[in-house]
């Protein structure tokens, strides 16, 4: 490690402490986990500017109490210091799990991680704006078919006896899908009244396309905000939400309802990083027949 980063380092290690610090005082004296978080939230400010952060530093440390402050009691957390072969920044003595926090999920590999009874470990993303917090497992249930991995996949699906003006989807069903054999198997399902987002194209930005770079941001912010909605719905890590479009076989009288993916999440998004070993990859979707 050259000096400049023991040094960066060294300064993060420190203000690391002093915000867990802060944070254990306010709750300690008031029990109230929301006002701590912002005391903690507000001596890392203070730490930035003496200590002189780097700018991913900060927005580390901004991520680890937040995630610190949330699930402090329920987990029973005790923060950790990266040393060893455990990378990770806490540990639950409720859980016995493992937990690395992260503001941005594009770099990281789930095959990076320790996989085993004893140190199972679950990354952290954590969106310092909105404060929210999302568990990802590096262990998915396995395929009883083939033994890969098997993906929660959320589908929208346009079931229904009435059909609502504006409405494309009033039904969603939950699978485990391997894409590996096509093995699938509906767990639950949900009834919201959901409309197509490709739909707004045209009116927000003059046209259909959905591959110019507005249209592919818009889109993903749409189909993100489903996806958390089947995410908090099921509490369950959602790999892929899709939606159904018709297809013709072979011949005129082989039809399929394929269920395009529309999102990945993006810790399994080949187009996120061309490094990962671990992918849901897009052009294998689940198949219907009609």
């Amino acid at each position: 490690m050259s000096q400049n980063k023991f040094v960066n380092f060294n300064n993060f290690q420190t203000a690391r402490q002093t915000c867990f610090r802060s944070f254990f005082k306010n709750y300690k004296e008031n029990g109230d986990s929301d006002e701590s978080l912002q005391k903690a939230l507000d001596t890392a400010k203070i730490n930035n500017d003496i200590l002189k952060l780097t700018p991913q530093y900060y927005k580390g440390l901004q991520g680890e109490i937040v995630f610190f402050a949330k699930y402090y009691e329920s987990f029973n957390l005790d923060p950790l210091v990266e040393i060893g072969d455990v990378h990770a920044d806490f540990r639950s003595q409720v859980t016995n799990k493992y937990y690395d926090v992260t503001t941005n999920t594009d770099y990281k590999d789930l095959s990076d991680y320790i996989r085993n009874d004893s140190k199972e470990c679950m990354i952290t993303f954590v969106d310092v704006n909105s404060e929210e917090v999302e568990l990802i497992p590096t262990v998915f249930h396995i395929c009883p078919e083939c033994g890969e991995a098997l993906h929660y996949v959320y589908c929208m699906g346009t079931e229904g006896s009435d059909q609502i003006l504006g409405i494309d989807y009033q039904s969603q069903n939950l699978y485990n899908y391997c894409q590996q054999c096509g093995h699938y198997k509906e767990v639950d399902s949900t009834f919201y009244e959901i409309y197509n987002p490709n739909d707004d194209l045209e009116f927000l930005f003059g046209s259909q396309n959905e591959t110019t770079l507005e249209a592919r941001m818009y889109l993903n912010r749409k189909w993100t905000t489903i996806a958390n909605l089947a995410r908090k719905d099921f509490d369950v890590f959602i790999s892929c939400v899709t939606r159904p479009e018709s297809e013709m076989g072979m011949n005129k009288h082989d039809l399929y309802e394929v269920n395009n993916p529309k999102w990945i999440h993006p810790i399994l998004d080949l187009d996120k990083n061309q490094g990962r070993k671990i992918i849901f990859d897009r052009s294998a979707p689940i198949l219907t027949p009609i």
